[in-house]
C-alpha cells in the first residue's frame, strides 16, 4: 500500500513534473512533505535545505507536544493569552481556516525546487529525489521541539534529537505557516487513528486527556 502523504500549498499553480507526491510549499520555495509510516508508527517529515533532504520523524507522543506548544505560541502571537479559552479557540481557528483556504492542494512534492544542489563529492546517501539525507544514518527521531517568536513576526522551529545527541535542526516560518504545518500534521495524525485533537481548536467532541504512548 503506498504511503499516505499529507500536503499543504501557497502556491497558486502546479508545477509541471511527474512526481506525484505532494508538498506544502513555504514563502522561501521550501516544500515539506508528511507522510503515516505504519510499519513504525510514526510521521515521515521530509524537506531540503541547504542542498539536502532533511528527514524526521515525528512520533505519537511528539505529537502530542507540538501541538501543546504551537497552542501557546498562537495565543502568544495573537495577544489573546489572557482571553477566555472559547474565545482563544475562535481566533485560532478563524486563522487556521484562512491558511488553509488559500492553500493550493495540486503542487506536487518537489525536494529539489527550494533547495541548492548538493555537492558533487558527496557521499551521503541519496534519496529518491537525487538530494543526500540529513542525517546521513537515518531520518533524525525528534525528542524534543521548541518554537520561539522573534521580534520580527516569525518562528524559529527547533527540532531536536533526544538525550544526549545534538543533533538538531531549525526551520523558520510566519504564523501563516506554522497553522498550515500544524494543519498538516493533525491529518497525518488522524491517518494514524492516532486519537488526537488539536488544543488550539473547539474540541469536537467530549474532552480527554491525551496521554503518550
Amino acid at each position: 500500500m503506498s504511503p499516505a502523504w499529507t500536503w499543504w500549498s501557497m502556491a497558486a499553480s502546479p508545477l509541471n513534473i511527474a512526481n506525484t507526491e505532494s508538498g506544502f510549499l513555504m514563502s522561501d520555495g521550501t516544500q515539506i512533505a508528511m507522510t503515516y509510516q505504519a510499519d513504525e508508527d510514526r510521521i515521515l517529515v521530509r524537506y531540503p535545505a541547504a542542498g539536502r533532504e532533511v528527514c524526521l520523524w515525528i512520533t505519537r507522543r511528539m505529537a502530542i507536544r507540538w501541538f501543546g506548544i504551537s497552542a501557546k505560541i498562537f495565543d502568544h502571537v495573537q495577544g489573546q493569552g489572557a482571553a477566555p479559552e472559547d474565545q482563544r479557540r475562535a481566533v485560532s481557528q478563524f486563522q487556521r481556516e484562512s491558511a488553509v483556504r488559500d492553500a493550493d492542494f495540486t503542487r506536487p512534492y518537489n525536494p529539489k525546487s527550494g533547495s541548492d544542489e548538493g555537492d558533487e563529492g558527496d557521499e551521503t546517501p541519496a534519496t529518491p529525489s537525487g538530494l543526500p539525507t540529513f542525517p546521513p544514518e537515518g531520518p533524525l527521531l525528534v525528542g524534543r521541539l521548541t518554537i520561539t517568536a522573534r521580534t520580527d513576526g516569525m518562528l524559529d522551529l527547533l527540532l531536536a534529537a533526544g538525550g544526549e545527541s545534538k543533533q538538531s535542526v531549525t526551520l523558520r516560518v510566519s504564523e501563516r505557516e506554522l497553522h498550515g504545518i500544524t494543519h498538516m500534521l493533525s491529518l497525518s495524525a488522524q491517518k494514524a487513528q492516532w486519537g488526537l485533537q488539536d488544543p488550539s481548536l473547539p474540541q469536537t467532541g467530549p474532552a480527554k486527556r491525551q496521554r503518550a504512548h
